[in-house]
């Protein structure tokens, strides 16, 4: 099986999104669904993401990808970026902080 279906509670939980773009922005609607604390980082993003941090309905981390994102404690972490290989790093770099 290559993918997972998952249910988390993540009402009030810290979710990490890696990139800006229209990927990012479909992850993060339903995660706000979800009442999740969503953090975005990426240097830009698309408008519908920046009005959400406007209105003060996600957090966002006006960088590129770091490392160092990994080591906060967050219950989930998607990275939607382009290309495919460097998502793969990511999850490659995040592998070690499974619990």
């Amino acid at each position: 099986m290559d993918y997972l279906p998952i249910y988390m509670n993540l009402r009030g939980r810290r979710v990490l999104v890696v990139g800006g773009r229209g990927v990012s922005a479909r992850k993060v609607a339903p995660l706000r669904q979800a009442e999740a604390e969503v953090t975005v980082v990426a240097p830009g993003t698309v408008r519908t993401l920046g009005e959400m941090h406007g209105l003060c309905e996600i957090q966002w981390i006006v960088r590129g990808y770091q490392r160092q994102a990994l080591e906060s404690n967050w219950a989930l972490v998607y990275t939607a970026t382009d290309p495919a290989v460097i998502n793969q790093a990511r999850s490659e770099a995040g592998k070690h902080r499974a619990f």
